[in-house]
């Protein structure tokens, strides 16, 4: 399989994961965690927004702590979500909207 023929990354930072033009996570960053799985949503909030701080960041991913009704739990190696509805995974983080 040619590189042509696989799905092409959209335009991220290359070392972040991010959009190039916006900030680098960075460990005790607040962002916000959505998830398609039914097991990790809790009180009718559905896919999120769930407040989440950075634990770590290791090149494009980053590690989670996500506070819920139920309980916190932590998740490893989530993509922005840039690069998560790109490539259809369960779950990715974002930045909160400015107010």
């Amino acid at each position: 399989m040619s590189l042509s023929d696989e799905k092409q990354p959209v335009a991220l930072g290359p070392d972040y994961g991010v959009a190039q033009n916006a900030p680098k996570p960075s460990v005790g960053r607040i962002v916000h965690f959505y998830t398609r799985d039914p097991v990790k949503q809790s009180n009718g909030q559905g896919e999120g927004p769930y407040p989440a701080i950075v634990l770590q960041v290791h090149g494009p991913y980053v590690n989670l702590k996500i506070w819920s009704w139920d309980a916190g739990y932590v998740a490893g190696s989530v993509s922005h979500a840039a690069e998560a509805k790109e490539r259809g995974y369960a779950c990715w983080w974002e930045w909160p909207p400015k107010v």
